[in-house]
């Protein structure tokens, strides 16, 4: 080679915290784009990462601002990119190669926006405060995290931006969900099932939240009427999450409708004629987790398993019974029963091993 050498590698972490932390508050942009191998303009080829596939950066700040960009855009085979704890990161813009599969965010609470245009993306994760989100050329999503614990001060929710994130992600297989963002969509007036999109393809649901209440369980049953084809559903009720404040709203999509009754809720509840399998994690036997119950065991025409899982990790497979003599036989096999909300059925709970069937999607590594 005339004028340089390639480095090859397959794997890059970069780690810039030196126990140390600035605060100072920057914009950090890395382009990835399909282009020449190296931008010859900007650096020499023996910088080049021509074999690059897993790029790691962790506490990354503005001092790297110029550097990362001119080090790691081009990387043709680049498949996974992770942000972790880079608290000067305020925005990120990446343009890539139909190689890219990946993009992974954590703890970087500075974040104001995200826009990924990647062709072949598979995998969306994100844990943090609410930034902007926009996916380009997402169609081809299999799993997608959106775990928002928390908004910023003195947020304007974006109802129309949000609307399109949950468009393009449509297509995904597995989703986790923030409790606070159907909650907050279902109180700008959001009713999905007359949105034009389903998630016609979506198997698992994950839904996150630090306490069940009536605003949350009636906007997770709203939702569910675009999920036709769900299989398994899991619910993580989880006390020590932050508890967010409800926006600001300057504009509603239809009227607010969060106030309804459970018998109108019950009523525009759609079938899911797939679902088997529902996990409730955290369950205190509060009355707005048992009406959840009986929405669920209406709408699951096939549910095979119901288990639910205390805060104390007691854990238990739920059977619903006809209120009638012949209930009394169970009894012998349950810990304890809890009516249904209409009182016609008895739930009774059967001890379990409480294993899940998959793993725990909505977990990500710090």
């Amino acid at each position: 080679m005339e004028d340089g050498w390639v480095i090859l590698a397959t794997k890059v972490d970069l780690n810039f915290s030196g126990g140390g932390h600035t605060t100072w508050v920057r914009d950090f942009r890395l382009k990835l784009d399909v282009g020449p191998p190296c931008p010859v303009h900007k650096i020499s080829q023996a910088s080049c990462f021509a074999s690059l596939k897993n790029l790691h950066f962790e506490s990354v700040s503005f001092l790297a601002e110029d550097i990362v960009p001119a080090l790691f855009s081009n990387c043709l085979l680049l498949e996974s990119l992770r942000f972790v704890k880079c608290r000067d990161l305020r925005s990120i813009d990446v343009e890539a190669a139909s190689s890219f599969r990946s993009f992974e965010m954590v703890d970087c609470p500075n974040v104001a926006s995200i826009t990924l245009s990647a062709p072949n993306l598979k995998s969306f994760r994100y844990g943090g405060i609410l930034p902007s989100i926009q996916i380009n050329k997402g169609s081809n999503l299999v799993d997608s995290i959106l775990d928002f614990i928390q908004s910023p001060a003195n947020y304007e929710f974006d109802t129309e931006q949000l609307i399109s994130l949950l468009a393009d992600l449509k297509e995904v297989e597995i989703l986790t969900l923030s409790g606070w963002l159907l909650q907050c969509l279902c109180l700008a007036g959001v009713i999905f099932n007359k949105l034009d999109f389903q998630f016609n393809k979506l198997k698992e649901l994950w839904w996150k939240g630090s306490s069940m209440d009536r605003e949350k369980r009636d906007s997770m049953s709203c939702f569910l009427n675009i999920t036709p084809s769900l299989e398994r559903l899991f619910i993580d009720i989880e006390p020590q999450l932050r508890s967010i404040p409800t926006p600001i709203f300057h504009q509603y999509w239809h009227e607010p409708h969060l106030w309804m009754d459970y018998a109108t809720v019950k009523s525009n509840a759609s079938p899911l004629k797939h679902l088997s399998m529902v996990s409730i994690s955290g369950f205190t036997r509060k009355l707005d987790e048992v009406i959840l119950m009986d929405l669920l065991f209406e709408k699951a025409v096939i549910l095979q398993r119901m288990i639910v899982k205390s805060r104390e990790n007691n854990c238990w497979r739920v059977v619903k019974i006809p209120k009638s003599p012949m209930h009394q036989a169970w009894r012998r096999q349950w810990t304890f029963s809890v009516a249904s909300q209409e009182n016609k059925y008895l739930y009774g709970f059967i001890e379990d091993d409480c294993s899940h069937p998959s793993p725990k999607h909505g977990e990500m590594c710090k």
